[in-house]
């Protein structure tokens, strides 16, 4: 499965346009357009996108064909560790 495959699967399964999810991110519509056509997205704009989407860079990149349990969750869903005074 090629990149925008998963890309529009994930939009699909949260609702969300591929030009909302652009924006929300802070690309260009011009970068999705080139996804469509089969380019491949810059190692930034994949970070990103496995973040704001909750999966790896291999899924995003059709190299696993189901969401990981080992993923690495997007910052809004790691809480910080705080010490207890003694």
């Amino acid at each position: 499965m090629m990149f925008w495959d998963v890309f529009e699967k994930l939009c699909k399964e949260r609702g969300v346009s591929p030009s909302a999810v652009a924006k929300k991110l802070e690309l260009s519509n011009a970068t999705t357009t080139h996804w469509k056509q089969g380019a491949e997205p810059s190692g930034k704009s994949l970070h990103k996108l496995a973040d704001y989407f909750s999966v790896s860079i291999d899924y995003l990149k059709g190299r696993e064909s189901a969401v990981s349990e080992n993923s690495i969750p997007a910052a809004d869903n790691i809480f910080p560790v705080t010490r207890k005074s003694f």
